[in-house]
């Protein structure tokens, strides 16, 4: 996150969860809200499972492609 604010322009508030508010808006300068319940609360939420299904989509292709190209390397060294 510093790395990112530190190139682009930093919002008025961030809506977070799980992390010392007081500690992060000291680092990034800017209001850090941790919303309980509401829109808020649903909408860092679905950003929680968004990012999890990504994550995990994303893990499983780079797996299958490490498989597929540790398939490719034996093959290509039994041959030889």
């Amino acid at each position: 996150m510093l790395q990112y604010y530190s190139l682009n322009k930093l919002p008025k508030e961030i809506y977070i969860d799980d992390i010392d508010e007081n500690l992060l808006s000291d680092v990034v300068d800017c209001k850090v809200i941790i919303p309980k319940r509401g829109n808020h609360r649903k909408i860092l939420d679905t950003v929680k499972e968004n990012a999890t299904y990504y994550l995990n989509n994303n893990l499983a292709i780079e797996e299958l492609k490490e498989r597929k190209n540790y398939k490719l390397h034996l093959i290509t060294l039994l041959k030889n």
